[in-house]
């Protein structure tokens, strides 16, 4: 085989290859986006960057899952009793660029930690609904 013929068949597997993970990624997507109770929504990690993902809501929690990931598992979870939502406001021009068209951001408050996450106005409206639905941990001793 001639180097031209190498070089071809080389180019063609990286293309390949280059297919298959957006393949994959647009499949991870359907699939997390396709279960109930989920919504799109980007972290700000501690390193500042934003990161795609889906917030998944469990019966006492909100679970958040890399897009872009092999793993099934939740990176980040919010127990709903431990879990205040601080507000949100429009995105800056930097982060406009880091998030996903249309989001607003949000500062939720977990164990005194805060977090801000990046979603659509009518996810935040529903999150907000989801938390003041849960029960009360202020008023009361329920046991």
């Amino acid at each position: 085989m001639n180097a031209g013929v190498v070089a071809v068949i080389v180019l063609a597997v990286i293309v390949l290859a280059c297919f298959g993970l957006v393949a994959a990624g647009l499949l991870r997507r359907h699939q997390l986006r396709s279960a109930y109770g989920t919504f799109d929504a980007s972290l700000r990690r501690p390193s500042g960057r934003w990161q795609l993902g889906v917030c998944r809501y469990q019966d006492n929690s909100l679970q958040w899952l890399r897009m872009f990931s092999v793993s099934p598992a939740a990176v980040e979870e919010f127990c709903r009793p431990r879990l205040d939502l601080l507000g949100w406001r429009e995105p800056t021009e930097t982060e406009r660029r880091s998030v996903q068209p249309g989001a607003v951001i949000g500062t939720v408050e977990h164990d005194g930690d805060q977090t801000l996450i990046a979603l659509s106005r009518d996810a935040w409206a529903g999150l907000s609904s989801w938390v003041e639905a849960g029960p009360s941990r202020r008023v009361g001793n329920w046991n």
